[in-house]
């Protein structure tokens, strides 16, 4: 499943377990640059799964394959700094 967001905020994407195949993430100010960071679990106390750091402008397209990143708690964003839209591809069991 496709989780698009117009407007990348912290937040919680899925509560349970799944497969975290990739994003696509835009930086969309162009005036400064971004940091966002993904999460195994419900908060950012949650084991760090990933971080990435986007220029002014820039964007990033992920993707880990099929079998992808196995995540076990939740898949929690945290937006550390910038402005960003774009979508985070992540699928639950029920999906699979």
């Amino acid at each position: 499943m496709a989780q698009p967001i117009s407007n990348l905020t912290t937040r919680l994407i899925a509560g349970g377990s799944g497969i975290l195949r990739g994003w696509s993430v835009r930086e969309t100010s162009s005036a400064a640059g971004a940091v966002f960071q993904v999460f195994d679990g419900t908060d950012a106390n949650g084991q760090l799964a990933a971080s990435v750091a986007l220029k002014p402008g820039e964007s990033t397209r992920d993707w880990f394959s099929e079998e992808g990143v196995k995540i076990e708690s939740g898949l929690f964003l945290n937006v550390v700094s910038g402005v960003m839209e774009g979508a985070v591809y992540f699928h639950t069991p029920e999906g699979l």
